[in-house]
């Protein structure tokens, strides 16, 4: 009976001793939580089982020693009986003590590989509740970080937004400068047709007073011989000169038009061929002509007119 217990209770430690390296040789790849919760279920469950089988031998070593010393009881009180199995008793005894001493140490082994076991399930507990405490950590920064994402999303969208109304600003101003820039330039190409026109008749007149002032000179020549034709000469000379003096102011003095035309005045942007295609004039700007025709004493040239001009329509 002791020795079927004892070979009982070793199967079941070589048993252990096998399950225990091969759970925890497991323990570096850990496949996922579940498993590792299913394998320390299992070897609490062998614990389990080793403690009883260490009750059983540690039950087996005690009532093997109760056996030991009542046989000796009994071989002593039979020894005048029994002296011929005084050798085979005492045989018996030693090994009844020595396999109670082995249960001992059995037991004691086996206490030893509990608590090991114990140990070690409390340290992959440990490392479990690690482990879920990084995962609840690395599940917390990613929440941040997609909160983060997000965040970002809406700051370049709300700059795509300002870039978008800065641009149309800028646009909007580029678009005003340009028109100012328009503006002046026929401002300045008008201020450089009058500038022209001016110095045009400025050289006109001065050609006019030069001349004269040479048929002065050559009246003054002639004096001597005919005072009475001189005089004449420098009346005629005088007339001309107030004629002309009168046609420069009458340019200067308000565009009267007379039957049959108006007064048109000339808008930046315009020329001959422009001013008749308009469909308040002739709708046609091949007839620019009669336009020129009636102002070649305002326009010396068709292609040189200035905004403020006036000139005369006649009516087609």
């Amino acid at each position: 009976m002791l020795k079927k217990l004892i070979k009982s209770m070793l199967i079941f430690l070589v048993t252990f001793t096998i399950a225990v390296p091969f759970a925890f040789a497991q323990e570096s790849s850990l496949p996922n939580l579940e498993q590792l919760t299913q394998q320390i279920q299992l070897l609490r469950t062998e614990i389990s089982r080793i403690k009883e089988a260490t009750s059983e031998a540690r039950e087996i070593a005690v009532n093997s020693r109760l056996e030991a010393e009542k046989f000796k009881e009994e071989t002593l009180y039979r020894l005048g009986l029994w002296r011929s199995r005084l050798g085979e008793g005492m045989m018996m005894s030693i090994s009844a003590q020595d396999a109670a001493k082995r249960a001992e140490k059995l037991a004691k082994t086996a206490n030893e590989q509990v608590n090991l076991v114990l140990k070690r399930i409390g340290e992959t507990e440990k490392w479990i509740d690690t482990l879920c405490a990084q995962l609840t950590e690395e599940s917390q920064l990613r929440t941040k970080r997609q909160s983060d994402v997000e965040s970002l999303k809406m700051d370049v969208s709300l700059a795509k937004e300002m870039a978008a109304t800065a641009k149309a600003q800028v646009d909007e101003a580029v678009k005003k400068l340009d028109r100012r820039i328009d503006t002046l330039s026929g401002n300045v190409e008008a201020l450089k047709t009058e500038v022209f026109l001016a110095k045009e008749m400025a050289a006109t007149a001065k050609a006019e007073v030069d001349e004269a002032r040479e048929e002065i000179r050559g009246l003054a020549g002639e004096v001597r011989k005919n005072r009475e034709l001189f005089l004449s000469k420098i009346e005629k000379t005088l007339e001309e000169m107030k004629k002309r003096e009168e046609k420069f102011k009458s340019e200067k003095m308000e565009l009267k038009a007379p039957p049959g035309a108006f007064v048109y005045r000339v808008k930046k942007g315009d020329s001959l061929w422009r001013i008749s295609g308009y469909p308040d004039i002739y709708n046609d700007p091949a007839q620019w002509k009669k336009i020129f025709e009636a102002n070649k004493d305002r326009i010396t040239d068709p292609n040189l007119i200035y905004p403020g001009q006036k000139l005369l329509i006649p009516q087609g």
